[in-house]
């Protein structure tokens, strides 16, 4: 028996790594790229968040237990905390959003399940068949119920197209779904 969780423990970890290295990189040294184009902010401003596929150039390190027997992903802490930077903006937002999607994707071969924010939360916290967060429980861009919020504090809002494609929105500064200062990042391939 413990030969046998010793094994899935090392494929797991040799997963992860493999995994943590392409997230890592699709981000790049500088951040995600953004292009401004079709979805409206507040400011009259026009923000498209463009997605960009990278080769892996970097090692990780390989996931720790917490007191929870939830295997914690260090980086995936290192990519949620650059979500809501005050130096950044909300379309890098989506974009980072995004690879920590891309994480449980390569991961369980599907997005995160669930109909609400807090039900996608739970599997990428670690309430899932591997005890894989992609972001550590109680990260400061998850509220009290545990849903992911945007940098005005509004839960973001996800729309499942397939198992692998998922649409993710900010309600944007107004805080209110389907306005015109919403930014979205449409459902595209995720193994682009």
């Amino acid at each position: 028996m413990g030969g046998r969780l010793f094994l899935i423990f090392a494929a797991v970890a040799v997963v992860l790594i493999g995994l943590c290295a392409v997230a890592m990189s699709r981000l790049g040294a500088g951040g995600a790229e953004i292009d401004s184009a079709s979805v409206s902010g507040s400011s009259g401003e026009n923000l498209k968040p463009s997605r960009r596929a990278l080769t892996s150039t970097a090692t990780f390190e390989v996931a720790a237990r917490n007191e929870d027997g939830i295997n914690l992903l260090p980086q995936g802490r290192a990519i949620a905390d650059q979500l809501n930077d005050p130096e950044g903006d909300p379309g890098q937002d989506l974009l980072v959003v995004d690879e920590l999607i891309r994480i449980h994707l390569s991961a369980f071969k599907t997005i995160p399940q669930g109909g609400e924010n807090v039900d996608i939360m739970q599997s990428m916290t670690g309430r899932n068949a591997g005890k894989l967060a992609i972001i550590p429980p109680g990260h400061r861009v998850l509220n009290e119920t545990g849903e992911l919020i945007d940098r005005w504090g509004t839960p973001y809002h996800f729309h499942p197209v397939s198992r692998a494609l998922l649409e993710i929105r900010s309600a944007g500064p107004d805080r209110h779904l389907w306005t015109d200062d919403d930014i979205l990042l449409e459902g595209q391939d995720s193994f682009q």
